[in-house]
C-alpha cells in the first residue's frame, strides 16, 4: 500500500516536472521567437514566426501566429516579408494597453521615440491630431508652426514666404529659374561634345566627310563653344583645326576668350593667324582689352604677338599701352654651382631662389619689341618714331584723346 502511494506520488511529480519544463520552453520560445509580417498579394497580412526558414528552394511559408495558429502560405500568395525587431514586437503587445485618447496616445508616441520607432510614432502623432487638432505637443513633434492663428508645416511657411522647393532645397523663384536654365545649358553642352566627336569620326570616312564638314560649318549654337574649344585643343590635323576656328568665329562673342587664347599661345602660327582673323572679322572691344593685358606680361614673344594683334584690330585706344610696351625690361639669372650650371628666369621684380652654395648672376635685358612697333605704326597711320617712347608720347599728346584703356604696367 505504501509502495503504491509512493509510486503514485512519483508519477505525479514527474508529470508536474514535465509540465513545468514544457511551460518554461514555451515561455522561452515566445520570448525569443522572431515574428515577421507576411504581406499577401491579395489583401491583408499575416504576423508570426516563420518555422521553415531553411527551406530551399522555397515552396511555401509555414507561419506560427501569435494566437497559436499554424498557417501554411503558398509562395505565390506572399508579396513581401517585413522583418520585425524586438521593439516592433513589443510595440504590438503594448499598443492595445493605451486608451484611444490624446494624452494616452502621446505617451505611446513618446515610448516609440525612445525606441526609435519613427514610422509608428509618425502614425500615432497624426492620429492624435485626428483626436485633437490643437494638441500642441503632437503639432510641435510633426514640425508645425502656429502662425496667424493657424497651424502650418515648415513647407507651407516657406511657400507663404515666396520660396519654391527645387532639388530638395528652398529657393527664390529667380534662383530656381537660373538653375533650370543652367541644367538645360549643361545638358546641351554635353550633347555638343557627343555631336562633335561623331562629326570628327565622320571626317575620317570618305563617304561622310563632306556632310560632317557642312554640319560643322552650319553650327550657330553658342552652347557648342566648349566642345569646339576642347576639339581645337586635342586635334592635330591643321585643316580640321582651322574648321573649328572658323566655327568659333561665327559664335563670337561667346567664343572670344577662346580665340584670344589661341591667337596668343597656339604653337601653330597658321592657327594663331586664323584666330586673329576671326577676331578682326568680328570686332569686339573686349578682345582689345585682353591683348593689352598680354602687353604687360613677362614673355617677350607673347608681348610681340599681342602687339601685332592690336595693330590688326585697329583700335586706337591701345596706342598708349603699346607705347609703354615698345621696349620692355626682363631679368634672367645664370646660376653656377658645384654640379654645373643652370639658368632660370626671374620675374620683372627680381624674385627667385637657389640652392645653398650656388653662385648667381642676375642679368637685365632690354627687349625691343619689333611687332609692337609694327602694330603701333599701323595704328598711328603714318609717323614712325622707332623705339623712342618719349617721341611717341609727345606725338600722342597732340592727337585727339581716344577712349582710354588702363595704361599702367604691373
Amino acid at each position: 500500500m505504501i509502495a503504491a502511494v509512493h509510486g503514485t506520488r512519483c508519477r505525479a511529480g514527474r508529470r508536474a516536472l514535465r509540465a513545468t519544463c514544457v511551460a518554461l520552453c514555451i515561455g522561452l520560445c515566445a520570448g525569443t521567437a522572431r515574428a515577421d509580417i507576411f504581406v499577401l498579394r491579395t489583401t491583408g497580412q499575416v504576423r508570426g514566426e516563420l518555422l521553415n526558414r531553411d527551406e530551399s528552394p522555397r515552396k511555401n511559408f509555414v507561419v506560427h501566429t501569435a494566437e497559436g495558429a499554424m498557417i501554411t502560405l503558398d509562395r505565390s500568395q506572399v508579396k513581401q516579408i517585413i522583418p520585425q525587431s524586438a521593439a516592433d514586437e513589443e510595440y504590438e503587445k503594448i499598443r492595445p494597453t493605451f486608451a484611444d485618447a490624446p494624452d494616452e496616445q502621446w505617451k505611446l508616441a513618446e515610448w516609440c521615440r525612445e525606441r526609435q520607432l519613427s514610422k509608428e510614432r509618425q502614425a500615432i502623432l497624426e492620429h492624435i491630431l485626428e483626436l485633437d487638432p490643437n494638441h500642441k505637443q503632437a503639432r510641435g513633434a510633426l514640425g508645425y508652426t502656429h502662425r496667424d492663428g493657424q497651424w502650418m508645416q515648415p513647407d507651407d511657411v516657406m511657400r507663404n514666404n515666396g520660396y519654391e522647393k527645387f532639388n530638395g532645397r528652398w529657393m527664390l523663384p529667380q534662383e530656381v529659374e537660373i538653375l533650370k536654365r543652367k541644367q538645360q545649358d549643361d545638358s546641351t553642352v554635353r550633347q555638343w561634345f557627343k555631336t562633335l566627336n561623331t562629326l570628327r569620326e565622320w571626317i575620317n570616312q570618305p563617304g561622310r566627310r563632306d556632310a560632317a564638314v557642312a554640319e560643322i560649318r552650319a553650327i550657330n549654337d553658342p552652347a557648342a563653344v566648349s566642345a569646339l574649344a576642347k576639339s581645337l585643343e586635342t586635334e592635330r590635323d591643321r585643316a580640321v583645326r582651322i574648321l573649328f576656328v572658323d566655327a568659333l568665329g561665327r559664335l563670337s562673342p561667346a567664343s572670344l576668350m577662346t580665340l584670344v587664347q589661341y591667337a596668343l599661345d597656339d604653337a601653330d602660327e597658321e592657327i594663331r593667324y586664323h584666330c586673329l582673323k576671326q577676331l578682326v572679322d568680328h570686332p569686339n572691344h573686349q578682345a582689345v582689352e585682353e591683348f593689352v593685358k598680354a602687353l604687360r606680361g613677362k614673355d617677350p614673344v607673347r608681348i610681340n604677338t599681342a602687339g601685332y594683334a592690336l595693330g590688326q584690330l585697329n583700335d586706337k585706344s591701345a596706342i598708349s599701352p603699346m607705347i609703354d610696351a615698345l621696349v620692355t625690361t626682363h631679368k634672367y639669372a645664370e646660376t653656377t654651382g658645384g654640379g654645373g650650371q643652370m639658368s632660370a628666369g626671374f620675374s620683372n621684380n627680381g624674385g627667385g631662389s637657389f640652392s645653398a652654395g650656388s653662385s648667381t648672376v642676375v642679368r637685365t635685358v632690354q627687349s625691343k619689341n619689333q611687332k609692337v612697333l609694327d602694330g603701333l605704326v599701323a595704328l598711328a597711320g603714318g609717323p614712325n618714331y622707332g623705339f623712342n617712347k618719349d617721341a611717341w608720347r609727345r606725338w600722342w599728346q597732340t592727337q585727339s584723346k581716344p577712349s582710354a584703356v588702363d595704361t599702367r604696367r604691373d
